[in-house]
């Protein structure tokens, strides 16, 4: 009895050795301390019903303030002539919106570069070109990449918008008449065409992608370029026709404008006011705002129009002398949060180049 007893002791003081003196191994390479062979499962607190719902409410406050911090960064963005910022663009619910005369696409090789480098910087969804000649938009896709489309109508042949197709769908696309002037004044004649020229928007209706929604978005989105003949209350009688056209017509959302007035004014002072009261029918009908009013910019330069006819080479020979009256022609209005916008010096145009940086979550209101 006594010699089966002492393997049993012997065993059980082996083992009170191994568990209280720390052994290594070889792993790997290396030397590794065994201090705890205890295979019991950590000591965890049991899932209640009141855990559960605490955790509930701390997921929400992350989110909660997760909101506001970006919220905060949209505000604080700069909102006047602010330089392309990439970091302010990666918001996928912002909008990145531009308009551009491109002066009959004369220097069009070195515009490109122009609208490259604000893709870049801004991410552009949708460029508005007005006195596109043949094939110029195609051409401004073409560069900006396989991503980009172009929205025509035959209706509207200097008119085209192109679009980013990764956040915009094109629906469905159409025109707006606007007034045709009657007759050209004989003085005007040294500077534009002696016959009425029929004048036309071109109306995009699109889905909008992207952002913090399951279903897409609706966005109208307006081209137009205003007659350089007559004078303003007949361009203000356009901008009052298409404010009337659009609505019910194009209906489907919220509505952007982009385009050239030839809202000239002799007097600098007047030149303002002038152009905001052009544009009062689109703030009446569809609460769309100027969202370069808070800082306004001249886009337009007499001594850049290097065009055959008289008036613009009179107009070039000026400028040589440093004489010139710029004013502020080219406009975006819209109808969603602005977060911020800019213009862009583009000499190889007799118009600058204007963005808006446009908010799709929150927009001025529904349209009457």
């Amino acid at each position: 009895m006594a010699a089966a007893a002492a393997p049993a002791a012997e065993q059980q003081r082996r083992t009170a050795q191994l568990q209280s003196t720390p052994a290594t191994f070889a792993h790997t390479g290396k030397l590794e301390e065994v201090r705890n062979c205890d295979s019991r499962p950590p000591f965890q607190l049991p899932l209640t019903h009141s855990s559960l719902h605490t955790n509930r409410l701390i997921l929400t406050y992350v989110r909660v303030v997760a909101i506001v911090n970006r919220l905060n960064t949209e505000n604080s963005q700069p909102m006047v002539n602010s330089p392309p910022n990439l970091a302010c663009s990666c918001n996928m619910a912002a909008l990145v919106v531009a308009s551009h005369n491109i002066l009959n696409g004369q220097n069009l090789r070195r515009l490109l570069r122009v609208y490259t480098e604000l893709r870049a910087a801004e991410r552009l969804h949708a460029l508005c070109i007005q006195e596109a000649v043949p094939h110029a938009a195609r051409r401004v896709a073409a560069t900006l990449g396989r991503r980009y489309g172009v929205g025509e109508h035959s209706g509207a042949p200097r008119l085209a918008i192109v679009y980013d197709r990764a956040r915009l769908r094109l629906r469905r696309i159409g025109i707006v008449d606007l007034p045709r002037l009657a007759a050209v004044p004989w003085w005007q004649r040294v500077y534009t065409s002696a016959v009425p020229e029929p004048k036309h928007a071109l109306i995009g209706c699109f889905a909008v992608r992207g952002g913090f929604r399951k279903r897409p978005r609706r966005l109208v989105l307006a081209n137009f370029h205003l007659d350089a003949a007559g004078d303003n209350r007949h361009r203000a009688g356009q901008i009052r026709a298409l404010a009337t056209a659009l609505w019910p017509t194009y209906a489907d959302g919220p509505l952007v404008a982009c385009g050239d007035t030839n809202a000239f004014s002799l007097l600098r002072t007047e030149a303002e006011g002038l152009l905001q009261n052009m544009l009062g029918p689109l703030a009446r009908c569809h609460r769309a705002r100027d969202v370069h009013a808070a800082a306004p910019r001249d886009t337009h330069f007499f001594a850049r129009a290097h065009e055959p006819k008289l008036g613009q080479r009179i107009a070039v020979a000026l400028g040589r002398f440093g004489i010139d009256a710029p004013r502020r022609y080219d406009v975006i209005v819209a109808a969603l949060r602005c977060i911020g916008f800019g213009t862009v010096d583009t000499p190889d145009s007799d118009h600058n180049l204007v963005w808006a940086r446009l908010s799709h979550r929150r927009f001025h209101g529904k349209r009457h």
